[in-house]
């Protein structure tokens, strides 16, 4: 019995995970260059949605800490995320042909 509840256990969390990466990660990955010019205070909305879904995902209560819950569910922090995103996606633009401009672009900025 003990064996059968760790199993569902562990199906419901991998589910919850799989619906949050697939539901709204994907948003925040799809508008990590627009994010990284942010206010601070937006992103900080944003980090306290994701902490209630980390807690709804893992059964966890309300003082539970941010940070071993994000290690716990195998998931980075938010500000994190959106950095490494924007990252890969620029130094993907400057691989491209006639990407000359965006590299003087990024020298002014």
């Amino acid at each position: 019995m003990d064996r059968e509840y760790n199993i569902y256990i562990c199906s419901f969390h991998c589910s919850n995970r799989l619906l949050y990466i697939q539901a709204v990660r994907s948003g925040i990955d799809y508008g990590a260059l627009a994010l990284v010019h942010a206010r601070p205070t937006n992103i900080k909305c944003l980090c306290v949605v994701q902490n209630t879904a980390v807690r709804a995902m893992l059964g966890a209560p309300r003082w539970a800490n941010a940070v071993s819950l994000n290690l716990e569910a195998q998931l980075q922090p938010l500000e994190d995320r959106i950095q490494l995103v924007a990252a890969k996606r620029i130094a993907k633009y400057l691989r491209l042909p006639g990407a000359e401009k965006l590299m003087r672009d990024l020298r002014v900025y």
